[in-house]
């Protein structure tokens, strides 16, 4: 064999060129170690979620302003995501850094959230008349209208929305929220409400009875450790319990080497319940929600206080919790023992999802024991299934019917400290009467991750009509900014359910034409345009840019 030195260019054009029948791989290529480094440092990874999602919002709020004549913030954008993305390098977004490095990138995720959402806020005041009145503009960032429960922050309380079903509670961080029903944002845009003294709250549609409840969506019991050990979907008549859901588990992380990075084969071996219950009492029971506030110890010497959070507008279950953590060398993880029938899981990444085995018949599935996720993962059969959503978590394990989610990892090296502190998540459990789609999954896990934003509003404040609208519920926005070189828009969107898609899009606003371009907004295809839409061919997970001209008067 003659070897010689190439460029990789070079190499790669005359594999391209010379070489016929290579072999294919279909599937994921999974890295073997570093597990853990999709859980350890919690604040970091919560930072990294609170981060992204706010830098979209506010490069969508701030297009919306520009196309309204506002100077568009672009400095200030880029510098925030090279800010962002630092902080995504080896080994800092892996939680595997010195303890300096990790309270750096914690400080830093926070302040880039703190300034992204003031973007947001700046662009709502100015081209909305935003100020003191007795009026809110409730701000829609996502590509479907918005309907169902919202939850607000930040205003007086004893106030509510005229017109509104409202109920105000306190979750377990002691923050104070107006929650809604009843208002429909439009997608990509928002909607003017009057604020009012609030009426007596209409009659709790909730259930309580000793360890059992019965809400609009489902019959759910509990046992002593206040874990849910039954609970029976009322449209589908079925048992989705098969043992225990959120119970809680932990157990000895002590890795042969690599503390922060890996998880062992062997440590799911060592976790058992943590079914220590301290107190439980019911903390809200209104129109919208009934809450049930538990505290648990963990461990030696770490508690955890949680809101158990049943809806009377959707099926979905919420575990607002708070973990007050002093472990070390212990994995923390909520167990789901979920009774439905499937080969595989699906599991979110970006612009899509993967499917990995729920069994472990071969070495690539056993090895597979600790995996990635992003806001949700779903075990469906050919008409159930449930789903796990998340907002700030990424390592999960799923075996035959049992899906884990990741919460806390302690290890103490190169970080001395475990993990050591107050780390705040959300989490839920989502039962869908129909198989995986789009709209049973993705969309709720969106609308989690991505709660609607809202300013008070002066007396002539102007309702923001929809950017666009798309009429395939499968294709969504991802992401709206200015384009770089200024004069219109660019809408990024993808096909999130592995089908293919016609949808037509149409915009809210005047377009004087749009392209398909890349991902640097470059190769630009026109893309014929009637009457202000545009219809495209999406293949499954397919990404799309389109770089849309703004008409004069608009920009």
């Amino acid at each position: 064999m003659r070897t010689e030195h190439t460029t990789v260019s070079n190499f790669l054009r005359r594999m391209r060129d010379e070489l016929c029948s290579l072999p294919e791989y279909s599937g994921e290529l999974y890295l073997e170690c570093h597990r853990g480094t999709l859980t350890s440092i919690a604040g970091i990874k919560r930072g990294n979620r609170k981060s992204e999602l706010a830098l979209r919002d506010a490069e969508m709020l701030g297009t919306l302003a520009a196309l309204r004549g506002v100077e568009y913030p672009a400095e200030n954008l880029t510098n925030l995501w090279k800010r962002l993305l630092t902080r995504q390098f080896h080994d800092i977004l892996p939680g595997s850094s010195i303890a300096e490095v990790n309270d750096e990138a914690i400080a830093e995720f926070e302040a880039i959230t703190r300034e992204a959402d003031s973007i947001c806020n700046e662009s709502i005041r100015a081209v909305a008349s935003a100020g003191s009145s007795q009026k809110l503009i409730l701000m829609n960032t996502l590509s479907w209208n918005r309907a169902g429960e919202f939850a607000l922050d930040g205003f007086p309380e004893g106030q509510a929305v005229k017109g509104a079903v409202c109920q105000w509670v306190e979750d377990p961080t002691g923050t104070k929220r107006l929650i809604l029903s009843g208002v429909e944002l439009p997608c990509l845009g928002g909607k003017v409400v009057e604020l009012g003294p609030a009426d007596a709250e209409k009659e709790s549609p909730f259930l309580v009875k000793g360890d059992t409840i019965e809400t609009p969506f489902a019959l759910v019991r509990f046992d002593a450790a206040g874990r849910i050990v039954s609970l029976i979907d009322k449209t589908s008549g079925r048992e989705i319990c098969a043992g225990v859901l959120n119970g809680f588990e932990s157990g000895e992380d002590v890795p042969k080497a690599w503390d922060n990075w890996d998880i062992d084969s062997d440590q799911e071996t060592k976790m058992h319940p943590e079914d220590r219950l301290v107190s439980r009492q019911i903390v809200a029971n209104g129109p919208l929600q009934l809450r049930i506030r538990s505290t648990y110890k963990i461990g030696l010497a770490s508690s955890i206080t949680q809101d158990t959070v049943f809806h009377s507008t959707t099926p979905r279950i919420d575990f607002e919790t708070v973990i007050d953590w002093s472990e070390k060398h212990v994995l923390l993880k909520t167990i789901f023992d979920v009774d439905v029938l499937t080969d595989f899981a699906r599991h979110e990444i970006q612009y899509g999802h993967v499917e990995r085995p729920t069994h472990r018949n071969f070495s690539q599935d056993r090895a597979r024991f600790e995996v990635c996720c992003h806001k949700w993962v779903d075990l469906s059969d050919n008409g159930f299934g449930v789903a796990i959503l998340n907002d700030c978590k990424y390592g999960v394990s799923v075996f035959g019917k049992r899906i884990g989610l990741s919460l806390i990892k302690s290890g103490t090296h190169p970080d001395p400290r475990g993990n050591a502190g107050r780390h705040v998540v959300t989490y839920s459990l989502l039962p869908h009467a129909c198989a995986f789609s789009v709209e049973s999954v993705v969309r709720p896990a969106y609308e989690l991750n991505l709660p609607v934003r809202c300013l008070e509003a002066g007396e002539n404040a102007q309702t923001f009509e929809s950017l666009l609208s798309i009429d395939a519920p499968n294709v969504i926005v991802e992401s709206v900014k200015w384009a770089e070189e200024g004069g219109g828009f660019v809408v990024r969107l993808y096909e999130a359910g592995k089908l293919s898609a016609t949808t037509t899009i149409h915009f809210g606003v005047p377009v004087e034409s749009v392209c398909e371009c890349n991902l640097l907004e470059e190769d630009r295809k026109p893309v014929a345009l009637s009457d202000g839409r545009v219809t495209l061919l999406f293949r499954a997970f397919e990404i799309k840019t389109l770089y849309c001209k703004a008409a004069p008067h608009s920009a």
